[in-house]
């Protein structure tokens, strides 16, 4: 196998900013910031909507 051809496989901090809730999986996503989070340090990703907060997943659709 080749070297230095994948990207960076890493657990990064999602934040639904609608909901303001955390999520932690790993993702190959590049951000510029970081936070901590139960007493460890992620990359840090902001999200404007997710399960958490999305209408279909809530119940709050309408007909």
């Amino acid at each position: 196998m080749r070297k230095d051809i994948h990207t960076n496989y890493q657990e990064v901090l999602f934040h639904d900013t609608n909901a303001d809730e955390f999520f932690l999986t790993r993702s190959t996503a590049k951000t510029k910031s970081t936070r901590q989070y139960e007493g460890k340090e992620y990359q840090y990703y902001t999200l404007d909507i997710s399960s958490e907060s999305h209408p279909f997943y809530t119940g709050e659709q309408s007909k």
